[in-house]
């Protein structure tokens, strides 16, 4: 062998030794360096994320969902391509009803309620899939916290591996069936105002839920579906069986006070406002809510068939049964064919209707009931006396329906800026409605402020994202994980607070209800509507020792400036947004325990906090901005220069 040989034989050798470690070692190798059953090796990928030509809009963000933070995670930002010449076997990440998901995995989805997923690998393909684009959605969450510890907790404040080199392909065979499979509006304003937030922490639009009513979603939609007839006196007048007698502001009267003829012409115009809505949405429920207080019609007709049906809500029950057999006659017609769905119609069932008959009268299948008790005292739950007529009226809905959508409250609308501890309820109240079997729901806090959040209401909306899923889910390990993610190295300290601020509203309750009306009764505290603002209930001691140790926190987490400052910034405005609350009640209870300029100095530093927590509200309704909360101030205390 002349040196040239041995030199070509030696190169040869070399590489058939290299290559048969490598597979020995990776198996077989391709052109990239990945390994057949990997995702990444060696810092590659030659994965694809493929969704379908015609993708919806929940397929298309879970793409770029997965996309931003995959690359987070590995550096390697996956092409986002269409299934069109795709074939099963490639190495994908498959996203939603693609050309080529397999039977078995069709078979996995079906059944599963809308917001529901699959999580499967099928050879090299992760197929990740759900009933709709929002289950496909989720699933792409799903996937994340399983293989990269995914956990959105804040506006951008969530956990994920990073740096992950080598990532092996994992033979996934999940399924997941939230207990809860709506969530919408109204809930936190960092939610409802941020589109990024309502895909994190899983939350539906309005109009991912509900119909329209001529253009709108909106909830007391009843003068969008007929006319206002104190605005269009004209058509109250031409259609006056269709209106109220007797009530206490205007509205319909559900039986066109007994004339056969004017009840099948107000039928047909909600069945064309109904058609209407349903030819411009993908959604599947419509709902008739009449306004805030306006009462019952007291027509002669009225009071007798709800006499007959045991009450006004059996009458609601008579009209929209009626209703949805007409939609469900419709979809048989080829003009309804396309459109056909599993529609539900539901009424609110509110206020004046807000009590489950008690005749033998029923909704039928696809009738249910909006539920929504604003007199529900959420900071006590069931050990409060006042909540039974809430427990019991539930109890005596799911004898008259299965089809439950749930309205509940999470804040007190006077006092954003004071707690409202309703922890003692969520979970047991989050229980009861997946036990009672319903479908959406909203929780409602903070709806206005829509960067930031006080008086714990942050945390708050991460807990219902999880209950939603798992209604068992352990609370107290939650509500810990939200405080190392959101708070770094102040985290023990803000807890100690939190759970300060716990234990003094429990002993609160125990004073309430002992002392018979010493600090108000057992309504204004747990009321949604409460008078917090007394000084019975907040001591100034207490207080400075909270605002003393958020104060601490902020120290806690000086180091981050300089070494995370993007982190340092949202955990100092999660501080700031806390410590408002105690600097608030202290300013409002107790300034003649202060000296002039010493209340001066601590109006400024409140002041300052607010401008860099950037909580705009200081109630519920757009009114109660910070601005016209200083403005209150300024006339309490005149010459203070608040």
């Amino acid at each position: 062998m002349n040196m040239i040989n041995k030199k070509r034989f030696g190169i040869v050798a070399a590489i058939t030794l290299a290559v048969v470690v490598a597979v020995s070692c990776f198996g077989i190798v391709t052109a990239f360096g990945s390994n057949e059953r990997d995702i990444v090796r060696f810092g590659k990928s030659d994965y694809e994320i493929v969704i379908p030509e015609n993708a919806n809009d929940g397929e298309k963000n879970g793409a770029k969902e997965l996309q931003l933070f995959f690359k987070e995670a590995t550096g390697i930002k996956l092409p986002i391509v269409t299934d069109a010449g795709k074939s099963v076997g490639g190495k994908y990440f498959s996203l939603g009803n693609t050309s080529f998901v397999p039977d078995s995995v069709k078979d996995s989805v079906s059944g599963l309620s809308s917001c529901g997923y699959v999580i499967k690998t099928v050879g090299n393909t992760v197929f990740l899939l759900g009933p709709s684009g929002n289950g496909t959605l989720y699933s792409v969450y799903g996937y994340l916290a399983r293989d990269f510890g995914f956990e959105y907790y804040f506006t951008d404040v969530y956990s994920l591996k990073k740096g992950v080199g080598d990532l092996a392909l994992t033979d996934f065979d999940v399924t997941v069936e939230p207990d809860l499979d709506m969530m919408t509006y109204p809930s936190a304003g960092i939610v409802m105002q941020n589109s990024a937030n309502q895909m994190r922490f899983n939350a539906l639009s309005y109009e991912g839920v509900f119909i329209s009513a001529n253009g709108t979603t909106k909830t007391h939609n009843l003068w969008w579906i007929m006319p206002n007839p104190t605005k269009d006196e004209e058509f109250g007048e031409t259609h006056d069986k269709w209106y109220a007698e007797g009530s206490e502001l205007p509205t319909a009267c559900f039986t066109a006070h007994g004339d056969p003829e004017a009840y099948e012409e107000m039928q047909n115009y909600f069945l064309e406002v109904i058609k209407s809505g349903i030819a411009k949405s993908s959604a599947y429920v419509f709902q008739i809510a009449q306004p805030d207080n306006c009462g019952f019609c007291r027509c002669p007709h009225c009071i007798a068939a709800s006499d007959s049906y045991g009450g006004n809500s059996g009458i609601m029950i008579k009209f929209c049964n009626d209703l949805c057999a007409k939609v469900y006659d419709w979809f048989k017609t080829q003009e309804g064919a396309p459109y056909e769905r599993d529609f539900k119609l539901v009424f609110l069932a509110y206020q004046s209707i807000k009590d489950a008959p008690s005749g033998n009268i029923k909704c039928d299948d696809n009738v249910g009931v909006y539920i929504a008790f604003d007199g529900f005292y959420s900071s006590y739950g069931h050990e409060c006396s006042a909540n039974n007529e809430f427990y019991n009226n539930v109890n005596d809905w799911s004898k008259k329906t299965h089809v439950f959508i749930s309205w509940i409250y999470d804040v007190n609308f006077f006092h954003y800026l004071y707690p409202y501890d309703s922890s003692s309820y969520k979970q047991d109240y989050y229980r009861l409605m997946k036990q009672v079997g319903v479908i959406a729901f909203n929780d409602e806090g903070q709806v206005e402020n829509e960067t930031n959040m006080t008086a714990w209401c942050n945390l708050k909306n991460y807990i219902t994202s999880k209950l939603r899923w798992d209604v068992n889910a352990n609370v107290e390990l939650l509500t810990r994980e939200f405080f190392k993610n959101c708070y770094k190295d102040a985290w023990e300290i803000m807890y100690n607070v939190y759970s300060e601020c716990r234990a003094h509203w429990s002993v609160l309750k125990y004073k309430v209800e002992k002392s018979q009306g010493a600090f108000g009764d057992e309504k204004s505290l747990g009321s949604i509507f409460g008078g917090l603002d007394r000084s019975e209930y907040w001591g100034l001691t207490m207080l400075q020792s909270w605002i003393s140790q958020f104060k601490n926190a902020i120290k806690a987490i000086e180091p981050l400036k300089s070494s995370d400052k993007a982190a340092y910034d949202k955990a100092y405005m999660m501080i700031c947004g806390e410590i408002i609350s105690p600097m608030a009640i202290l300013i409002e209870l107790y300034r003649w325990e202060f000296s002039e300029q010493e209340f001066k100095d601590i109006v400024a530093e409140f002041k300052s906090y607010v401008a860099d927590s950037r909580v705009g509200f200081s109630a519920g309704g757009m009114e109660s901005t910070m601005s016209s909360y200083y403005k209150e101030l300024s006339l309490k205390y005149e010459g203070l220069g608040i």
